[in-house]
């Protein structure tokens, strides 16, 4: 079931149904333009020395929580001359008064003190004001001029200028953005965790096959690092490279679960290196350990398990060259 809004407009009325008033446009003015006077022309409210202790506004616009208000013809204020021998601080606002309706200028006149502070505005139910101007009133003046008046139009903290507003709190997205990166560095870390584990455990099954390989005599287990490193060394050289057909009548089964086969060829011997592989993308189903052990005329090669067919791949035979 649709859940209305507690408020909406504008909209026709139909029996008085949709009826609106002052309170819902200004409720709308406020929710899309700030408080402050309106910056075009640039001299919009701004307040200006006139004559003696006169003042005058200049024409413009301002909009005060959602209210709007417009001079048309530059008005003047009278500020109260100065007495005593302390100077004193007025402040020229524009309110919206609530209870007249309207939107007024007025001076406020500060108390005269050694050290002057400017009357404070009114904000609250009844009026709003926005501050214009501050003007410093000398004990000894006898009329004003623009050095004594100070421009506060731009300080958004008791005025500002009134613009469209097009902000927008972005800290629930960013904490969304947040939550989501949480959870996939999580995801990433539990499937960096799977495949390391699923890897140790190829590795160990691996390594326990090497050792069964390896029990007993490993004399010729010397002559095989020797080769590895003369190949790291640039020390060896190719004795043969050819085609080797493997059938499924060559395979055996081991105690340790993996399957053998015997690749014959007459280059290799205890002295030498063998490397057995075939293509991937032609035998995929294939398991074949990435090594070959060397014997006198045959390399042994082994699988995961017993392949099905017969295949086809390439011995390499490699020898070591004599020390020079």
């Amino acid at each position: 079931m649709a859940i209305d809004f507690d408020w909406y407009f504008p909209f026709n009325s139909s029996g008085g149904d949709r009826t609106c008033d002052a309170n819902d446009f200004a409720s709308w003015f406020a929710a899309n333009q700030s408080d402050g006077v309106h910056p075009q022309p640039s001299t919009a409210l701004m307040v200006m020395a006139y004559s003696g202790f006169d003042i005058s506004v200049a024409p413009g616009r301002c909009v005060i929580n959602g209210e709007l208000g417009r001079v048309n013809e530059a008005k003047i204020l009278t500020l109260d001359a100065p007495t005593g021998s302390q100077n004193r601080i007025d402040i020229v606002v524009a309110r919206l008064n609530v209870e007249e309706r309207k939107i007024e200028l007025e001076v406020k006149k500060g108390a005269a003190s050694a050290s002057p502070v400017p009357p404070a505005l009114q904000r609250d139910a009844d009026a709003w004001e926005i501050q214009l101007a501050k003007i410093t009133v000398l004990y000894n003046a006898a009329s004003l001029n623009g050095s004594v008046i100070q421009d506060t139009r731009p300080d958004a903290d008791v005025c500002g200028i009134s613009a469209g507003i097009a902000t927008l709190d972005a800290a629930p997205f960013f904490e969304q953005v947040e939550r989501q990166w949480a959870l996939l560095k999580d995801q990433q870390a539990q499937e960096s965790q799977a495949a390391m584990n699923a890897n140790q455990g190829a590795w160990d099954q691996w390594f326990a096959n090497i050792q069964d390989d390896l029990t007993g005599d490993v004399s010729g287990l010397a002559a095989r690092v020797e080769t590895i490193a003369a190949k790291v060394n640039g020390v060896y050289y190719e004795i043969y490279r050819g085609n080797a057909t493997v059938p499924t009548t060559a395979w055996t089964a081991l105690e340790n679960g993996l399957f053998a086969a015997s690749v014959v060829n007459a280059n290799i011997t205890d002295a030498t290196d063998a490397e057995f592989y075939v293509d991937p993308n032609e035998y995929p189903f294939l398991t074949l350990l990435p090594f070959a052990l060397p014997y006198a005329g045959h390399a042994t090669i082994y699988a995961e398990r017993m392949p099905s067919v017969d295949f086809t791949g390439t011995l390499k035979v490699i020898g070591l060259r004599a020390n020079t």
